[in-house]
């Protein structure tokens, strides 16, 4: 089966930077077709800001009850109904979807498409059993938890955020592996739903030392333990996981959860016959591509836009650079669909041939971005067409 309509551009995923990027070229008069495999709204609405967020705000009540300081003012921090909890948050997130990524979508006229993307070639995308073809792509396919090749880990069944903010059990005791952003917020979210807490792993390791003590000194008065040390093996033991640190010290509790970092999420989608070579450094997905227009993107955090070529002036007031459209290495970066003003009703679309798609030959998806600019971005001149 083949599709009637060439789309000017096919976005894989449905998150805050796909949701961006058919907004924007919706409002350069190009038609847009954004492709999702699973639900719509991507890592941060379903998996990742919005869940954490809601239960973290739930998780404070909580604390500031039991931590009251006027026993004149009784307050009650009673036993949690999560299974209610985990209702409410997920209410919360189909709401949001409807609104905030249907609702916008609709309103600017793009369609979504849901099936598994895969590229057979460079310049075609199926998608679940349809051909579909553009002169340009952008993947935007968000991350997922890494799992370390750790001693033991595939004997034991693990949380991971997505996973431990499903649960409608809440355990009595609960060691994370890791204490990056994502291990932090975990911790104190379950901590201060009753749950005792122990961090195995460097304390906040991409802050600098003095914000990472001062986090610390709060972790440690709120009652979570933390054990700067390197995790060298775990093991299921009945009713319990153990972990073994690289200092020889046992930590036991009811649960893991694994939060030692996010990977790209690529898997299965053609990226070989689309001509994508894809390497990883320093938890880092480079990808560099003969192919013309294909681009990378992610959530925020995770996929930042690469340097702008341009040598023109900022804009005022402003660092960004002033690049036009055919010298734009990735057009987009993610952000709030929702901040977007609607699409103009009479909106003046340019002729492909004065605003050429970027050929991108480099992008790049990962948790944290590199110390310096790294070597391998490269971008060629768009090509006539």
């Amino acid at each position: 089966m083949t599709n009637e309509q060439r789309w000017d551009l096919i976005v894989i995923g449905t998150g805050g930077a796909a949701m961006a990027a058919g907004i924007e070229a919706r409002d350069r008069g190009r038609t847009v077709l954004l492709v999702e495999h699973d639900v719509l709204g991507g890592t941060c609405l379903n998996v990742g800001c919005v869940p954490s967020k809601r239960l973290l705000a739930a998780s404070g009540h909580r604390h500031a009850a039991a931590t009251n300081p006027f026993p004149a003012a009784p307050t009650s921090a009673a036993g949690v109904d999560l299974p209610a909890l985990i209702a409410q948050k997920q209410d919360l997130i189909d709401a949001l979807r409807e609104a905030k990524y249907q609702a916008v979508a609709d309103a600017h006229d793009f369609p979504i498409r849901y099936g598994h993307a895969r590229f057979t070639d460079e310049n075609t995308l199926d998608v679940a059993g349809e051909q579909l073809t553009a002169p340009a792509f952008l993947v935007a396919t968000g991350s997922t938890p890494a799992i370390p090749d750790l001693p033991g880990i595939e004997t034991v069944p693990f949380l991971t955020s997505t996973t431990a903010m499903q649960q409608t059990e809440l355990p009595e005791s609960l060691v994370v592996l890791g204490a990056g952003p994502v291990g932090l917020e975990q911790s104190q979210l379950w901590s201060q739903l009753g749950v005792r807490v122990t961090i195995v792993g460097r304390f906040a390791p991409h802050n600098e030392p003095e914000l990472a003590a001062v986090l610390k000194d709060v972790f440690t008065t709120g009652g979570i333990t933390v054990v700067e040390q390197h995790a060298t093996a775990v093991a299921d033991t009945p009713g319990a996981v153990t972990v073994t640190t690289d200092g020889g010290q046992t930590i036991t509790a009811q649960r893991l959860l694994v939060a030692t970092g996010r990977r790209p999420n690529t898997n299965d989608l053609g990226l070989d016959a689309a001509g994508l070579r894809p390497t990883t450094a320093d938890s880092w997905l480079s990808m560099t591509t003969s192919a013309p227009a294909t681009s990378g993107s992610g959530p925020p955090g995770t996929s930042p836009a690469p340097r702008s070529t341009s040598t023109s002036p900022p804009r005022p007031g402003t660092s960004r650079p002033r690049t036009p459209w055919a010298n734009r290495r990735q057009w987009t970066t993610a952000g709030c669909p929702a901040s977007r003003s609607p699409p103009r009703s009479s909106p003046a679309p340019a002729s492909p041939s004065s605003r050429p798609w970027t050929r991108v030959t480099a992008a790049t998806a990962g948790p944290f971005p590199p110390t310096t600019s790294p070597a391998r971005w490269r971008t060629t001149t768009p090509a006539a067409r």
